[in-house]
């Protein structure tokens, strides 16, 4: 992806952030991933291609990149309109318009048609096996690089001088909108009910169930718990200072664990309880993009992860049931030590709403809520109420948390007691069990499960989904995940795969098969699960 350095054309980026996941996952992209594009759906596509790439052409007064475009379409389009789809015809319409009212809008959409096409050969072609053409190779070439430069160069000096960056921002948006109108065209979308039915990845045949902080959250809740417990303490004892004392020894013996297991840079990277983060004290793991990098492994294994891999399950049963137990021991502790004593329900989903949530996870569950489809949350949260408190307001019957619990008096107040449903690992997977077995969600009876997490904790239930997908960038997970013989890959491998099975009659899942996909953020998620 180009990366811009002027803050209002990154902006363009991000407010498309939606609409640029939508066209990586869109089928006709996924399957050219898999290798499975038809001849015919390609045919399509690339008479709609040369034909916007020679309108777009027209509006450059850039003679380097009208000459790259005029040639680019002239080596796929043979002046023939009659034969492109009304999609590509709509997108001249709108972009002959945007360019006779503006420079800048001409621009605008210029940055569009090349940044579309940078973002997908970047992509595309790092993820498909090495040797396999295709229609991208042209947008991966030097000089189409440069020009998609020179382009957003030309566009931050004009923005410099305009002041309607939010309305040109909606008119980015809006030429990528009808890029992916033009992919539909070539690849159009099944809505019959047959279909849904017989396709398990479906939206109506998933369950969808997702970790709550740090998956959901921008920041780990707890805090909220005990500034709460603070204002409303009665003693002189300060709650958070007990908090800040427990989790130093907490931290410690979770170092010591992983010292014991030979994780040895994973307990390097555990920042010492010693200064105060946010108001608390914090284990905040720092961020290994080498080890990051290393083990989503080489562009051939990103073509073809291997679903069969042995992982070493004993081992990492073990280490999650060691680590467990400290989870046990220092929520014993917290409760012993009163840390959450007279925290009250009304507070906790008041307060909670000063942590927001990430970007579009709002949005996501609201429409998972308008197909009727529910949420679980299995969380190992102490609190019940932070957890609805800080999700967004469904419909009853939508949203379902499985987590710890708060015991409160009659008037609503906490003892500093909770019910600790949810404290490990082996809890997460046992809860996601009993969900299978409740909505009967078995690969042979064409449903899937879904599950999203970011710590060691949530490996378990990541492992017995049938697409588990890791968010952040938890280091101590992604060693574990070396360690143990897991896999890593992008979720889009996982998209484009699953588009593949389908297409060939026997639907994939990943249940049990050590290989799990990353995703960047709630609107990939989105992208990949709900694409209309």
């Amino acid at each position: 992806m180009v990366v811009l350095q002027n803050f209002r054309v990154q902006d363009f980026l991000e407010a498309a952030e939606l609409e640029i996941c939508a066209i990586l996952y869109h089928p006709f992209n996924l399957s050219t991933m898999a290798g499975t594009l038809s001849d015919s759906r390609l045919s399509c596509f690339l008479r709609d291609e040369g034909y916007v790439l020679s309108v777009a052409s027209s509006l450059s007064k850039h003679q380097p990149t009208k000459a790259l475009l005029m040639k680019l379409s002239h080596s796929i389009y043979k002046g023939n309109e009659d034969a492109v789809t009304d999609s590509a015809k709509e997108m001249k319409i709108f972009m002959m318009k945007l360019a006779a009212d503006s420079d800048v809008k001409a621009s605008v959409i210029l940055m569009a048609i090349f940044h579309a096409r940078v973002f997908l050969a970047r992509t595309i072609s790092k993820y498909m096996a090495p040797g396999q053409s295709s229609w991208i190779s042209a947008y991966n070439e030097h000089d189409f690089q440069v020009c998609a430069s020179l382009l957003e160069k030309d566009l931050e000096t004009k923005l410099l001088q305009d002041g309607k960056g939010g309305v040109l921002e909606k008119l980015f948006k809006e030429a990528l909108s009808h890029q992916i109108q033009i992919f539909s065209s070539a690849y159009p979308r099944h809505k019959d009910e047959a279909t849904c039915s017989s396709n398990p990845w479906h939206p109506v045949n998933l369950l969808f169930t997702t970790d709550y902080d740090i998956t959901c959250t921008v920041k780990d809740t707890s805090e909220i718990l005990v500034s709460v417990a603070k204002n409303n303490s009665s003693t002189s004892e300060d709650p958070q200072e007990r908090y800040w004392s427990l989790m130093k020894v907490h931290d410690n013996r979770i170092k010591n664990c992983l010292s014991i297991w030979e994780f040895e840079s994973v307990a390097a990277k555990l920042t010492p309880v010693t200064e105060k983060r946010g108001g608390l004290y914090h284990l905040v793991p720092g961020m290994d993009l080498g080890l990051r990098s290393y083990i989503k492994g080489s562009q051939e294994q990103f073509a073809n992860p291997d679903v069969s891999c042995v992982y070493e399950s004993s081992n990492l049963r073990n280490i999650l049931r060691q680590l467990g137990d400290l989870e046990k021991k220092i929520n014993k502790e917290v409760m012993a030590g009163g840390v959450l004593k007279g925290v009250r329900r009304e507070q906790i989903r008041r307060e909670v709403k000063r942590i927001p949530l990430l970007h579009r996870c709002s949005e996501f569950l609201q429409q998972l809520s308008e197909i009727n489809i529910p949420m679980h949350c299995i969380s190992a949260s102490w609190s019940r109420d932070l957890i609805i408190g800080g999700l967004p307001s469904l419909p009853e019957g939508h949203l379902f948390v499985h987590s710890n619990d708060l015991v409160y008096d009659e008037k609503g107040t906490s003892d500093g007691t909770f019910q600790g449903v949810v404290q490990d690992a082996f809890d997460k997977e046992a809860i996601l069990h009993a969900l299978r077995r409740m909505y009967n969600v078995y690969p042979d009876e064409n449903k899937r499960a879904v599950f999203l997490g970011d710590s060691t904790n949530d490996l378990l239930a990541l492992l017995d989904a049938d697409l588990g997908i890791v968010m952040g960038h938890n280091p101590a997970l992604r060693e574990m995940l070396l360690r143990y013989n897991l896999q890593l890959f992008p979720l889009a491998i996982a998209a484009a795969h699953i588009q593949a099975s389908i297409e060939s009659g026997n639907p994939k899942s990943y249940r049990h098969s050590g290989v799990l996909f990353e995703a960047s953020g709630w609107s990939e998620v989105e992208a990949c699960l709900l694409l209309k």
